[in-house]
């Protein structure tokens, strides 16, 4: 490293611990589901022990803050107590429902759940699970569909041919190119009904139920979970609106939060934050790495995934953060 690239890195490090200081810092976790997988290629599930073991963990270093007082401080510009924690989840897995809330419950702590709308009450899978049941068993794949795949997608092996779809379908700029892209690769094999049971989403009433707990704050998360960015300004404010009307019409509550799908600074863009901000939304969550402070923008902030890690594992990650 030269002088000049270390002395960049000093200025940026005294530039952190002084806006730490002048505004707090607030780390926003994310989770997605609450489940023991023997089956986890995108490291999308924590198991229920180690759950319960890392906020536990992490309860007794950091300050959990309640949603309202994330607000409070997000919202006013107050600086957030130092090494604070906001706890979330995306999606609308039924697994948040049976294995999160009653730790959440018992630890007395409270998340935010940004829930897509479109596959709940369904046994519809999220395209991205269903992709990994696709490719999970190579020996039950269809091998006549699998060498055409090769030769149309230029890929030379499996994982090359997982990670192609992969990227296209995450991008995807309507429904009907994510399904041609999905029709593509569902003719590989059939997926049992067994093998959706784990992966599907809240029926109504689990949704209910969910809403229903002191430790859940419910939060939209489009309807077709489709990264906003590839949309115009129409189909953005159908995709945003159109989850927080549904959320309301189902739960007769106040939906006064959303998350971004995917959540990457690629995923958004300006128009998406001013739709947000036009429906009165109080924040739009982004997934993009590092913490939080008091100003940040509450429309796009910064998120740190969870993955099934030990509790000192999760701690020395959100400290890099830092």
């Amino acid at each position: 490293m030269s002088l000049r690239q270390d002395l960049y890195l000093q200025r940026q490090k005294l530039k952190r611990q002084w806006d730490r200081f002048k505004y707090g810092n607030c780390t926003v976790l994310l989770y997605h589901r609450i489940v023991d997988a023997d089956f986890d290629p995108q490291q999308l599930c924590v198991s229920p022990n180690n759950f319960k073991e890392q906020l536990t963990y992490l309860k007794k270093i950091y300050k959990f803050l309640t949603i309202e007082q994330f607000n409070n401080h997000l919202i006013d510009k107050k600086p957030f107590p130092k090494n604070s924690l906001v706890i979330t989840f995306d999606d609308g897995y039924a697994d948040n429902l049976k294995n999160a809330i009653p730790i959440l419950e018992e630890l007395k702590l409270q998340a935010i759940f940004y829930i897509a709308t479109k596959n709940l009450n369904t046994n519809l899978l999220f395209w991205w699970d269903e992709l990994d049941l696709l490719f999970r068993w190579e020996d039950k794949m269809d091998k006549a569909v699998l060498s055409a795949l090769f030769k149309t997608t230029d890929t030379k092996n499996i994982k090359e041919l997982y990670d192609h779809y992969l990227s296209m379908l995450k991008r995807s700029h309507d429904i009907r190119q994510r399904d041609a892209h999905l029709n593509s690769v569902r003719k590989l094999r059939t997926i049992s009904e067994t093998e959706k049971e784990q992966y599907v989403c809240m029926s109504f009433n689990e949704l209910k139920q969910l809403a229903s707990s002191k430790a859940a704050v419910i939060g939209a998360h489009t309807l077709e979970h489709l990264s906003l960015w590839c949309l115009n300004e129409e189909e953005q404010r159908k995709e945003i609106g159109g989850s927080v009307a549904k959320l309301k019409e189902l739960l007769k509550i106040p939906i006064d939060y959303f998350g971004y799908p995917y959540g990457e600074k690629r995923d958004y863009n300006e128009k998406t934050m001013e739709i947000c901000e036009k429906l009165n939304l109080k924040h739009a969550a982004a997934n993009f790495g590092g913490y939080m402070n008091s100003e940040s923008d509450r429309y796009a902030f910064a998120r740190h995934v969870v993955r099934n890690d030990s509790p000192e594992i999760v701690e020395k990650k959100i400290k890099d953060l830092l």
